[in-house]
């Protein structure tokens, strides 16, 4: 079902996607241990019971970096820049070419050529730099094309009324240590092998653990690391395709999401009909939507009027303002000095250098597509490397792209307005650079949104790793918190499951939609899917995609240099304020910001979450949204094959409930409290 894509443009996409790979940094203790050995038999951990396999990578191995001295914490050459070249200068025989993607400031997966003679036994040796601290296995699910990093640490929930020495004791009797229990949930811990004497020691441990009494379950805590394939869709749109033609100015009127009448040419209206649900007087007034994401830049604009803040009284972590960073375990969720060091060089360099000298800088990328397309000139691969690069970078403020699509809170008509613009954004970063999210900043994240008071939790995280913990702590806080109302993204996969945590259980799941009413492409579906919201189509144009909010239009980005003339793809002004995305991790903050509109209609909570929930399906219809002859065909054979129907019928089966529509759903709060 997804269309045909050139095979030059995707040997490109794929080459460049191996390079910025990337993943996480943690503020969390790291073992100093030799560089220890993979064990690649029968690997596997437990979701809910189930073994999920596993499989050791065969050409790739990360490095955790010693702590840097406050002098080096930006460094003119990153860690894993320094790591590429010290490994690529020292290459022997048949293991030369090795590309170091960050993951993070912290971490780095460094990855041999395909086709490597010496697989990684002659590369081990060559990371005993003395910035590096330990190696880590990359694993990956035994039917998923991603890379996982495998740290030291086990994420353990004990029995409850487990006293602090029991859980001592049945730490030390598996071999295990405390790190430290984990915050905003009870009887969970994250703890360390005290000897670890090989790579994957941890899985065994953790199975160890979830056969042992007092525990209640034992994950890994794993570093998962986007595969290159799972940012294929995007990245193609980064083309030689013109911007839309608007000036900045007039972005909102762009943003066919909130609603498409005016621009859809006789078709129905594609957009989640915000307006009128503004018009019937809810804006999302007295409602807090919780953000669970990457770099949220909160003083945004569009945003900084809309960001919660501590409430006097209120005792936080230290420092605690405006939500808080579980990455770097600090109040801080926007770019940091030492994440800036890595992004804006990378930025930067795409708008001042001549294409020689930019290719000479990205020698191992352009190398790569040269011998792959050896017709290009290099002029071409040029551009082909700079608008990755500006689309990765912009990626990198996925939270904040997020938030404008919940709430964005335009005062004038240059701002772009979010389904809720009077919506509180509570910033909560789980995820550092490259979108890594590990699942202890998950967990404590998501129990952090619930204890400050989060009415509604938009998790566009749809490609994590299934973790039995993350999936406890949601049933915990939504039992703890009747009223609260957490929303995920199906995922991007164009699979007929729905991705995790979007399938759990009282989690409403969202699919993506395009402006011609169609499925997205991408969008997952299936059972478990609640309903549609638009997440856009660029390939036909970026004007087809979600316009939002993003990071590069900082200063911090510009320092030196001198502003561009034009807009820049995605971007759709000079600096990159706002830009063009697409996928289901919109979609999902879409339906986020219509639940708020729905709640801001009913002040005094009357209605619990399964009847807002009941009321959000009601009110969406198929109308609007229309099955490609393909998808028709695919469900006639699934009918076919089951005694079972897969859903209700074929509409249900891609679409869920169908397109989200916040007029009608604010409609049927206000009948329904009266």
């Amino acid at each position: 079902m997804t269309p045909p894509i050139s095979s030059k443009r995707l040997i490109i996409t794929l080459l460049l996607g191996l390079y910025f790979c990337g993943g996480l940094a943690l503020a969390v203790w790291r073992p100093t241990i030799a560089i220890a050995q993979v064990d690649t038999a029968d690997l596997f951990y437990r979701f809910n019971g189930e073994h999920i396999p596993l499989v050791v990578k065969e050409n790739a191995i990360a490095v955790a970096f010693q702590d840097q001295p406050p002098s080096r914490s930006v460094s003119p050459t990153p860690l894993y820049q320094q790591l590429q070249n010290d490994l690529n200068a020292a290459s022997s025989r048949g293991s030369g070419g090795v590309t170091v993607q960050p993951v993070g400031t912290s971490y780095a997966i460094a990855t041999l050529p395909a086709g490597s003679r010496s697989g990684l036994r002659d590369l081990r040796p060559r990371l005993q730099q003395p910035y590096v601290e330990t190696t880590l296995a990359v694993v990956s699910r035994a039917d998923q094309n991603e890379q996982i990093l495998l740290p030291n640490e086990i994420i353990v929930s004990f029995a409850a009324n487990t006293s602090a020495s029991e859980q001592q004791q049945i730490l030390a009797a598996q071999g295990l240590e405390l790190i430290r229990p984990l915050r905003f949930t009870e009887n969970r811990v994250l703890a360390r092998l005290r000897t670890l004497d090989r790579e994957t020691a941890v899985l065994t441990a953790a199975e160890a653990l979830n056969q042992a009494d007092g525990v209640r379950s034992a994950t890994p805590n794993f570093i998962p690391v986007r595969s290159p394939l799972d940012r294929l869709d995007s990245e193609l749109t980064v083309s030689e395709r013109s911007i839309a033609q608007s000036t900045p100015g007039n972005a909102s009127a762009l943003a066919w999401h909130l609603d498409s009448a005016a621009m859809a040419s006789g078709r129905n209206n594609t957009g989640v009909k915000a307006p009128g649900a503004w018009a019937l007087g809810s804006r999302g007034g007295g409602v807090t939507v919780a953000v669970i994401d990457a770099l949220i830049q909160w003083d945004h604009p569009a945003l900084v009027n809309s960001i919660y803040q501590l409430p006097p009284g209120v005792s936080g972590l230290p420092g605690e303002s405006r939500g808080w960073d579980f990455v770097g375990n600090d109040s801080e969720t926007r770019v940091e000095a030492a994440e800036l060091s890595v992004l804006r060089p990378l930025f930067q360099s795409t708008f001042t250098l001549s294409d020689g000298e930019f290719l000479r800088q990205h020698s191992a990328m352009a190398a790569d597509i040269q011998r792959n397309e050896p017709g290009l000139s290099e002029r071409e691969i040029a551009a082909a490397i700079r608008r990755v690069i500006r689309a990765r970078v912009a990626g990198e403020f996925h939270g904040t792209t997020v938030s404008g699509v919940v709430g964005a809170a335009g005062t004038d008509h240059s701002r772009l307005i979010g389904v809720a613009p009077e919506a509180t954004l509570l910033p909560v970063r789980v995820c550092a650079l490259f979108r890594g999210c590990p699942s202890v900043n998950i967990v404590e994240g998501i129990g952090y949104a619930a204890v400050r008071g989060a009415d509604i939790i938009n998790l566009s995280l749809g490609g994590i790793m299934p973790s039995t913990e993350t999936a406890d702590v949601i049933t915990e806080v939504l039992a703890a918190h009747p009223n609260l109302i957490i929303v995920a993204a199906s995922g991007n996969s164009d699979i007929d499951r729905v991705g995790f945590p979007a399938g759990l259980r009282d989690v409403i799941s969202v699919g993506a939609s395009t402006r011609q009413g169609t499925r997205a492409s991408y969008s997952n579906y299936g059972p478990g899917l609640t309903l549609m919201a638009p997440g856009g189509d660029m390939r036909a144009g970026l004007e087809g995609g979600i316009l939002s909010t993003s990071g590069t239009g900082s200063d911090l980005f510009w320092q030196g240099i001198t502003t561009p003339a034009q807009p820049w793809p995605p971007a759709q002004d000079p600096r990159g304020n706002y830009v063009w995305t697409q996928g289901t991790s919109f979609a999902s903050p879409a339906v986020a910001g219509v639940v708020a509109l729905m709640l801001s209609a009913d002040p005094e909570r009357r209605l619990n979450r399964d009847r807002i929930i009941a009321l959000l399906e009601a009110a969406s219809s198929h109308a609007a949204l229309t099955l490609t002859p393909q998808e028709r065909e695919l469900y006639r054979v699934l009918r076919d094959r089951s005694a079972t129907p897969p859903t209700e019928n074929e509409l249900h089966y891609f679409l869920g409930s169908g397109l989200v529509d916040a007029e009608q759903a604010v409609r049927l709060v206000q009948a329904s409290v009266k």
